[in-house]
């Protein structure tokens, strides 16, 4: 029987730790570590040691220098994911101070139902005995069930070459999915934007401008809809293509929707070439 995921919770208000203790108390999928301090959850999750931290503290400009001098010094940020549920003070927050990082793998919106944070969290299936591989979750997407009223602003986007729509191969070169998608959105075209990164490819589905399916390939196999798209949305890099679909083809099955595609990619900071 596969070990149950280890999550440390750890929160600056004891009832924000109630909804998940109350709901995932001997859930056998994880086993569930809360706290209220963030030195000790961060001890903890090495000790345990944990899959996952995820925190739900409220990131401000005066408590801000003291969190993340804790978090630049937890132990084994590269195998240990943290992720952080951020309420509208800490987006306001970073919003303000481009030079906060909370070096999180995912910020997420707080009023996220407990089940939905926790699945994404789950670790894939393993084999016994086999190295436990760090979670593959996207990089700074927010949720998509309450969408910000304000995004945080881009960078800057540089000068870009002219996109046509039958050219080849394209690189992203730091801006990620983003202007493509507007691209082909607004001529209205039908067919299929495969995005491939480091051995894994993603695939978006357009009919008429909108896209309507995500793919996800991966040496695990294969998601499709919201699971595929969250898995490569974010890439900042990576070689795009674009193949038109065939005349008198049939439409791509339905399973995302383009606006909550696009919310997801506005809300993804571009970087500049040669950017970290």
């Amino acid at each position: 029987m596969p070990r149950r995921t280890r999550i440390v919770l750890i929160a600056d208000d004891p009832a924000r730790l109630k909804p998940f203790v109350e709901r995932f108390r001997g859930d056998e999928r994880c086993q569930l570590i809360p706290t209220t301090d963030l030195r000790e959850g961060l001890l903890l999750s090495e000790a345990v040691p944990a899959d996952a931290v995820l925190a739900h503290i409220t990131l401000t400009p005066l408590n801000a220098p003291h969190l993340l001098d804790l978090l630049r010094g937890r132990p084994k940020p590269e195998q240990i994911p943290l992720h952080w549920l951020t309420d509208a003070t800490t987006r306001d927050t970073l919003d303000a101070d481009a030079g906060l990082d909370l070096a999180a793998d995912t910020l997420l919106e707080d009023d996220l139902p407990p089940e939905e944070v926790m699945d994404l969290l789950f670790a894939e299936p393993e084999e016994a005995g086999a190295h436990r591989r760090r979670l593959d979750l996207s990089h700074a997407i927010e949720s998509l069930a309450a969408p910000r009223a304000r995004v945080t602003p881009l960078l800057p986007e540089r000068p870009r070459r002219r996109l046509a729509l039958a050219e080849g191969a394209i690189e992203l070169d730091g801006a990620g999915l983003r202007p493509l998608v507007e691209k082909y959105s607004a001529a209205g075209a039908s067919g299929v934007l495969r995005v491939e990164h480091k051995g894994e490819a993603g695939e978006l589905h357009f009919a008429a401008g909108r896209a309507r399916h995500a793919v996800f390939e991966a040496s695990f196999g294969r998601l499709d809809g919201m699971a595929a798209l969250v898995r490569f949305a974010h890439w900042p890099d990576g070689t795009a293509r674009w193949r038109p679909a065939a005349a008198g083809g049939s439409e791509p099955p339905r399973t995302i929707e383009h606006e909550m595609l696009m919310n997801l990619l506005r809300s993804i900071p571009m970087r500049r070439s040669g950017g970290a």
